[in-house]
């Protein structure tokens, strides 16, 4: 009986310590008088993978921009691109091993026609 005690115990232990963490989905969004964005990320912690999407939409009402640049610093996303569809930019990625996104707010900065902006992104 002393055997088979021990032997429960230590499966409990061993299924304890095997069990994955559960898959992660945080949603974060902006919106001012010129832009509407929002940053999607589901990631499995246990494995280090995260994929992501930026959205980036011209609401305003003046010109819309030709390029504007995006930095999400704290999750290493920046880059240009052009307002195409919907006057918007989506970026979209993946990676393996990379460092994975927490709750906190995110900031996101926008450089545009000689103008910079910074939208706090809150979870949603």
């Amino acid at each position: 009986m002393k055997k088979f005690s021990l032997l429960f115990v230590l499966s409990l232990i061993l299924a304890a310590c095997s069990q994955e963490e559960p898959t992660q989905t945080y949603d974060f969004k902006a919106t001012n008088s010129d832009w509407d964005t929002s940053y999607s990320v589901v990631q499995e912690p246990s494995v280090g993978q995260k994929q992501y999407e930026l959205s980036i939409k011209y609401v305003g009402t003046g010109d819309l921009p030709k390029q504007v640049g995006y930095e999400l610093a704290d999750e290493k996303i920046a880059g240009t691109g052009e307002l195409l569809v919907n006057n918007s930019i989506k970026k979209t990625d993946s990676c393996n091993e990379c460092t994975l996104a927490t709750e906190e707010d995110k900031t996101l900065t926008l450089t545009y026609d000689g103008k910079q902006e910074t939208l706090v992104l809150k979870k949603q």
